[in-house]
């Protein structure tokens, strides 16, 4: 343990063991009759004066923390056990010196990968999650330039998708596979690094290394999968602890990475499979028109209204949805009435109309068995029901009603009477804008009336300006 003897008045070295040489670089003799402050090796010399100061005042042991410099400038981390002692009367301080510099790098490099960690897990895409990566391999390892590639699950090859310094102007580059020392790294599954690329032949573009001595080349590997490669490289040398640190590194950014495309994927898969879902209702939808025989275009046309009405009534963008499917779907059930009803040309009979009013159960019987569809059901189950309870199915009254299906039974309506049929023409609007006050508080929701007028009034005057 190296042993430093300093005198307390003039704070110059009394004594060092063979120990503080080793630790050190200087002789005893070079340092026995300097002061501390003459010898420069405190870097932070605060530390020793508050050393003096806190023995001579409490006179008891000190352990504390500091750095020092060597004789060849290497900077060091110190564990310090300090004591005051008398001597013939001389006041002294005995100092056992730890070098804890590995220690402290642990401590540092511990610190680096939980930040990195924190920061990987807050970061929803992999988008956020590269530049995170390559400004910590920078700050961690000091380095000049950083690249992550990542490989094309396609063609096998490798594109730079982040990078940092010179080899910033790299990200999109790809390189072939079967090229370089990504080969080797992938079949080694290990890191690669030199001190001396300018004489490796594995490097097949020297251009890219230029004032680069030391270059270190890891693996992504996640769940046994290689995913890709992390590079960092700069101008001084790559000790053994650095590849280690970085291979660390470059391990859990392989397995965020990992996880986030999973999860990228599996979005793109939910909306992908939520497409081919809405496709198919449409297609229903538009069997459905043209099995009834109604004016083309109105369930597009209800449905795109309805969605915009219950925006402007407040209705949340997830609902949206529910509402969008719902109005698609609204008439569903029609597909369980004959050709005989459905396709009468004439007035239909009370028998008839019994089971017409069926359509809607129709719907829900058809609708609630698929998991998918059960939260569009309140329009197709519910919107011939009316404020007053003289609706059906089921004679729901007032707010029973589900609110999308109150919205939607206004724009319902609205639409199928501006529009001809067979038995009679066309409304004007103002004439339906009539009948649809008329009906507030009867058929409709009074307050759904309201915001619908307001919201005609609007398109109007957006369609005039």
């Amino acid at each position: 343990i190296p042993i430093l003897i300093i005198h307390v008045t003039d704070g110059k070295f009394v004594d060092v063991n063979g120990a503080f040489h080793n630790m050190s670089g200087y002789r005893r003799e070079e340092v026995i009759g300097v002061s501390a402050s003459e010898l420069n090796q405190w870097v932070i010399p605060d530390d020793l004066r508050r050393l003096e100061m806190t023995l001579r005042e409490q006179g008891t042991v000190h352990d504390f923390e500091t750095r020092l410099r060597t004789k060849s400038g290497l900077i060091q981390d110190v564990l310090m056990s300090a004591a005051p002692i008398i001597v013939s009367g001389e006041r002294y301080i005995v100092i056992l010196a730890y070098d804890i510099t590995a220690r402290k790098q642990h401590e540092i490099e511990l610190q680096a990968i939980a930040r990195l960690s924190a920061a990987l897990r807050t970061a929803p895409s992999r988008t956020e999650m590269l530049p995170a990566i390559v400004d910590e391999l920078v700050a961690l390892l000091n380095c000049e330039t950083v690249a992550i590639e990542i490989i094309d699950p396609q063609t096998g090859d490798t594109v730079t998708e982040a990078a940092h310094g010179i080899w910033a102007a790299l990200t999109g580059t790809r390189q072939k596979s079967g090229t370089g020392i990504n080969t080797i790294i992938s079949q080694t599954r290990k890191p690669y690094s030199t001190n001396d690329f300018q004489s490796d032949p594995n490097f097949i573009y020297p251009e890219w290394f230029n004032d680069i001595h030391g270059c270190i080349g890891a693996p992504l590997i996640a769940q046994d999968q290689l995913i890709g490669f992390a590079w960092m490289g700069r101008k001084s040398g790559i000790v053994e602890a650095e590849v280690r640190l970085f291979t660390a590194v470059a391990d859990i950014a392989a397995n965020a990475l990992h996880r986030a495309t999973l999860h990228e994927q599996s979005k793109k898969d939910a909306a992908e499979l939520v497409l081919a879902y809405d496709s198919t209702l449409e297609g229903w939808a538009h069997a459905l028109e043209l099995r009834d025989q109604e004016t083309e275009g109105h369930t597009r046309r209800v449905m795109q209204m309805t969605v915009e009405l219950a925006k402007a009534m407040g209705v949340n963008e997830h609902e949206l949805e529910n509402v969008r499917r719902g109005a698609l779907l609204h008439d569903i059930g029609k597909m369980g009435i004959p050709d005989s009803i459905l396709l009468k040309p004439g007035t239909l009979n009370e028998a008839e109309w019994e089971i017409m009013r069926r359509h809607p159960e129709y719907a829900y019987n058809f609708l609630v068995s698929i998991d998918y569809l059960r939260p569009v059901l309140d329009i197709p189950y519910c919107h011939h029901e009316k404020w007053d309870g003289s609706g059906y199915p089921r004679g729901l009254k007032g707010v029973e009603i589900p609110f999308e299906a109150r919205i939607f039974a206004i724009v319902d309506v609205w639409d199928a009477l501006r529009s001809d049929r067979p038995y009679r023409t066309a409304w004007t609007n103002e004439k339906v804008r009539k009948h649809i006050v008329e009906q507030s508080g009867t058929h409709f929701d009074p307050q759904v009336v309201q915001a619908f007028l307001e919201f005609l009034e609007r398109n109007n005057q957006n369609s005039n300006d």
